[in-house]
């Protein structure tokens, strides 16, 4: 399985970071205060657009999730979106 692991410690998350990891299957974001995206940062950018969904694996340390971290734009949709909290 093809994963991204976001650490405890990041603090940003540059523009279009993961955009294009079209067989992602998995998401471990760890990260406790990472800062307030920008409406356009496509962070994840087509992020699983060729596997049969992404997990989001949310750690149980993390304050808080930016507002833009998972935007409505083709990125990641809510069919192929699934949350859980470790």
């Amino acid at each position: 399985s093809t994963e991204i692991t976001i650490g405890e410690s990041v603090l940003n998350i540059g523009k279009g970071a993961f955009s294009g990891c079209s067989k992602v299957e998995t998401i471990n974001y760890n990260a406790i205060y990472c800062n307030a995206l920008s409406i356009d940062n496509m962070v994840f950018k087509k992020v699983g657009s060729l596997s049969n969904g992404v997990v989001v694996n949310i750690g149980n340390k993390v304050k808080k999730i930016p507002e833009q971290l998972f935007c409505s734009d083709g990125t990641i949709t809510s069919n192929n979106l699934f949350l859980s909290k470790s």
